[in-house]
């Protein structure tokens, strides 16, 4: 059903969660008055990750953390990615590297596929 790699995926779920880990450090560390995401390392990694991908790939992951995000259910998981081809952006990869909870939404949206992939047994 995926294109893109199993491998991949768990890649870009632990970049997340790294990305997660930087961005809870740096706002204990630091006053965040624009409001605005950090530039880390972490998120820099997971933004190249991310914009490796290529379009269908993108479309299955922006898909999969709609779907771990509640936004549809597995079976509806075509439908996903029709919605996921059809968004209008300028920065599709930037969009999906900065989703709030995307380590958690990808492991919840791969489990609910019947996917098992090694990060899913971690925390976070």
């Amino acid at each position: 059903m995926l294109t893109i790699p199993l491998d991949r995926i768990a890649a870009i779920i632990l970049a997340a969660r790294e990305r997660e880990a930087e961005e809870k450090a740096h706002a204990r560390a630091v006053s965040r008055k624009s409001g605005g995401r950090p530039a880390t390392p972490a998120a820099d990694g997971l933004l190249d990750l991310v914009a490796g991908l290529t379009g269908e790939e993108l479309n299955e992951l922006t898909a999969l953390a709609w779907m771990g995000r509640g936004d549809f259910e597995p079976d509806a998981f075509p439908e996903a990615l029709r919605q996921a081809a059809k968004i209008i952006s300028t920065h599709p990869a930037k969009y999906v590297a900065h989703l709030p909870g995307l380590a958690h939404y990808l492991r919840s949206a791969l489990a609910s596929l019947g996917y098992h992939v090694k990060t899913l047994r971690g925390p976070g």
